[in-house]
């Protein structure tokens, strides 16, 4: 007897299956109301890349969009303000949209995973994003508190800034030829641990002591009056 009911509930199954495909429609809303939410796989964000040209957007400002080689406009939401482009820079990008609930007339929302300023050959001292690579007391810098990207940017009117050891940092610097002394170098905030403050204290200290420059094969060498190198740069051409 109970062979036959399990045998009359397997069967009563099958022919609810069947019934469910034939409709189409209904087996989608059934589906959506047996599955919980909870279990559904979450949608992934999808990644894409593409490569294009930089482009202020804002005349005025530091607002930069990317107009890809497609024609497609894209504005990054998350695009750090110690980034330095111009106009007409090449670009290859990796990202995620942003939430496109966000109207912006000047492109589509984009968060961005990796941004690659190809290398270019006119490079120059002034106007560049310089990446501390070495030291004169240390073969690799490293800073904890900055991943490593202790940074230096030379503007044509004799002021320098970027990211120290700990904090943020700005002066002048004097160059002519291959001269070039910085003053006035001080840090803009005071935070950081002991360790920390005594790495930039040194590293300010070594800007100080600077001379002379050199830029070779895409790095830039600062020096002192016997012309030994105390700080090694490389140009930056990778955001992450």
């Amino acid at each position: 007897m109970a062979e036959k009911k399990d045998s009359l509930s397997f069967l009563m199954l099958i022919l609810t299956v069947l019934i469910i495909i034939q409709s189409g429609v209904v087996a989608l809303l059934v589906l959506e109301v047996f599955i919980p939410q909870r279990d559904r796989a979450a949608v992934t964000e999808e990644v894409f890349s593409f490569s294009g040209s930089a482009m202020r957007i804002d005349p005025g400002g530091d607002i930069w969009g990317f107009m890809a080689d497609n024609g497609i406009q894209y504005l990054p939401l998350n695009l750090p303000p110690g980034v330095v482009l111009f106009s007409g820079q090449r670009v290859d990008v990796t990202a995620v949209m942003a939430d496109l609930s966000i109207i912006r007339t000047s492109g589509i929302p984009i968060r961005i995973i990796r941004l690659t300023t190809p290398a270019s050959d006119d490079f120059s001292l002034t106007d560049t994003r310089w990446i501390l690579d070495s030291t004169v007391a240390s073969d690799s810098f490293s800073s904890p508190h900055t991943g490593g990207r202790v940074t230096l940017i030379l503007c044509q009117n004799g002021t320098f800034y970027g990211m120290g050891p700990a904090n943020p940092y700005a002066g002048r610097y004097t160059s002519g030829g291959q001269a070039i002394t910085f003053s006035w170098v001080e840090a803009t905030t005071r935070s950081g641990s002991n360790e920390l403050k005594d790495t930039e204290k040194q590293y300010i200290s070594t800007l100080r002591d600077t001379r002379s420059f050199a830029i070779r094969d895409q790095s830039l060498l600062l020096m002192d009056e016997n012309n030994r190198t105390l700080l090694t740069y490389r140009e930056d051409g990778v955001f992450t």
